[in-house]
C-alpha cells in the first residue's frame, strides 16, 4: 500500500507517540514541534503551518485525535492512525497482523491522568539513566504491549476462603542496565479511584501471587522490583500495608520486600533511582534503588 509523504519532524513525532505509551497531548506534540527545529534550517513556526500538518496527517490517518475529559477541562490527545501503525511497522520488518505483528495503542486513553503519569514515567527514568554513568534503559514495555504478556496468577481471598485466577496486566515494564548488571522493574501508577474490593482482589492479591509464578520468566524471572507510584503519602501507607499484611498472611512475608512504593512529588529526574524516596515493603525507612 502506498503511504503518504512525511517530512523528517512528522515521522520523528509518530516515533515519540508510539514511543512513549501510545498517545502525546496538544501540548506535548506542539512543543515538540518547536524542539525539532534546527539552527540554519527553515521550518515555519507559525501555528496555522502547524494546524495544516496535523490536519494531514489526521486526514492520512497517520494518527488519529481525540478529545477526552481531564480534571475539568477537555483536552486533545493524538494517537496513531492506521497508516502511522504501516509505516513504523514496515520499518521493523513486521505486518500489523498474524504472528508476532507490530502491537501499537488503537484508541484514545480512558484514563488520561494515569495514562499520561505511565507516559511521564517513562520519560523521567529515560532522563535519568542518561543522567548516571555506566547506566543504560535497555527496554520500556507499556500497557499496551505488556497485554501479549499477562501473567496468570493463582490467588488466595483469605476473607472470602476461596481461590481464583487473575491475569496481572502491568503498566509498564522495564529493564535497565546499571554498572554491568541489569535490573528489572514492573511500574504501578496507582489510581486512587481503585477502592475495594476491586483494589485487593484484582491488584494487591494477584501482585503477591505473581512473585511465585512461572509466567514471569518472559520478563526475566527473579530478582526484579514492584515499583508503586502514588499520588499521596495517604493513600502509599494504605497500600504498603496491605500488601505487608497479605504476604505475612500467606505465610510470604519476606515478598513484601519485593515492592518499592513512593509519591508523583517525589518521582523525579535525576532523584527516582539514587535518591532514597522510595519506601520498601517490610521496612520501616526510605530506601534507594542504586546504592550510587
Amino acid at each position: 500500500m502506498h503511504l503518504p509523504p512525511l517530512r523528517s519532524w512528522e515521522l520523528a513525532l509518530i516515533k515519540e507517540i508510539h514511543k512513549y505509551g501510545g498517545f502525546l497531548t496538544q501540548t506535548y506534540v506542539d512543543d515538540f514541534y518547536l524542539k525539532q527545529r534546527e539552527p540554519g534550517k527553515s521550518m515555519p513556526s507559525s501555528s496555522r503551518y502547524l494546524q495544516s500538518r496535523k490536519k494531514y496527517l489526521k486526514d492520512n490517518e497517520m494518527i488519529q485525535s481525540a478529545l477526552v475529559q481531564h480534571d475539568s477541562a477537555i483536552v486533545e490527545v493524538f494517537y496513531l492512525g492506521t497508516n502511522g501503525a504501516r509505516y513504523l511497522s514496515a520499518r521493523e520488518g513486521k505486518k500489523l497482523s498474524g504472528r508476532d505483528s507490530f502491537v501499537y495503542r488503537k484508541s484514545a486513553p480512558r484514563y488520561i491522568k494515569h495514562d499520561w503519569y505511565e507516559a511521564l514515567a517513562h520519560m523521567r527514568v529515560e532522563q535519568t539513566c542518561k543522567q548516571i554513568k555506566k547506566t543504560k534503559l535497555v527496554e520500556w514495555l507499556h500497557e499496551f504491549q505488556l497485554r501479549q504478556f499477562p501473567i496468570k496468577t493463582h490467588c488466595y481471598d483469605m476473607f472470602r476462603r476461596e481461590s481464583y485466577s487473575h491475569d496481572v496486566i502491568d503498566d509498564s515494564f522495564s529493564r535497565i542496565q546499571h554498572k554491568g548488571n541489569e535490573y528489572r522493574f514492573f511500574w504501578e501508577i496507582d489510581r486512587e479511584s481503585r477502592r475495594e474490593p476491586n483494589l485487593t482482589r484484582k491488584r494487591l492479591i494477584p501482585d503477591i501471587a505473581m512473585i511465585r509464578e512461572n509466567g514471569l520468566d518472559i520478563f526475566g524471572g527473579r530478582p526484579f522490583r514492584r515499583c508503586w507510584i502514588c499520588e499521596t503519602e495517604t493513600r502509599l501507607f494504605e497500600i504498603k500495608d496491605k500488601i505487608e499484611n497479605y504476604s505475612r498472611q500467606l505465610g510470604y512475608a519476606q515478598d513484601a520486600h519485593y515492592f518499592l512504593f513512593t509519591t508523583q512529588d517525589r518521582f523525579t529526574a535525576p532523584d527516582l533511582l539514587q535518591k532514597p524516596i522510595w519506601w520498601q515493603g517490610g521496612e520501616r525507612k526510605q530506601t534507594r534503588i542504586f546504592s550510587s
